[in-house]
């Protein structure tokens, strides 16, 4: 019979000069396992295995955009009845995302309520356009794509009279509340 250490010494061939691939041991029985008073042959067998990956077809090769960021396009303003020019923010919002980051996607109206809490808590209802913008993550950390996107979003918060501007950056919420220029 192999000995335990011998099938050890077989799986163990040199694994820090391949620390990505794993061994799988095989076991290949011969016929002369179960003859009658016959010593049985085992023949190990160790076999390097690569992780599997995902991999995306060539069809979408390509960047990469794994950063998601979201603007939420107000329909009224602060005190919630004043209708403000939605379809203007969305499309300059379009732009501005288009510009700095390579392009988005608005999303039909949907329907939102906010609290105010500097109007005694007074709800808002909304129905804001979702705006999605992918990108990636060197482009969302370089400043100047940073300081066009914050000056979109309090120039949108100012003139549009909002008490509130929403914008998610992967996974975090900024409530945007202050909008003079930094």
């Amino acid at each position: 019979m192999l000995q335990p250490a011998l099938a050890a010494g077989v799986l163990d061939q040199n694994p820090s000069h391949h620390p990505a691939r794993r061994y799988e041991l095989h076991l290949t029985c011969h016929p002369t396992l179960f003859a009658p008073l016959r010593r049985s042959i085992v023949s190990v067998m160790a076999r390097k295995v690569k992780p599997e990956k995902p991999r995306p077809s060539a069809a979408l090769a390509g960047g990469r955009k794994r950063v998601l960021l979201v603007l939420f396009v107000p329909s009224v303003e602060r005190d919630g009845s004043t209708l403000i020019d939605q379809d203007y923010w969305v499309d300059s919002a379009l732009k501005m995302f288009g510009r700095v980051f390579g392009g988005a996607t608005a999303y039909p109206k949907a329907k939102g309520i906010w609290r105010d809490d500097e109007r005694s808590g007074a709800l808002v209802k909304d129905e804001p356009v979702v705006i999605h913008c992918y990108t990636t993550p060197e482009d969302i950390q370089r400043p100047a794509n940073l300081a066009e996107l914050g000056r979109y979003c309090r120039r949108l918060g100012c003139e549009a009279n909002q008490g509130e501007v929403g914008l998610i950056i992967g996974d975090e919420y900024f409530a945007i509340r202050h909008f003079e220029e930094a």
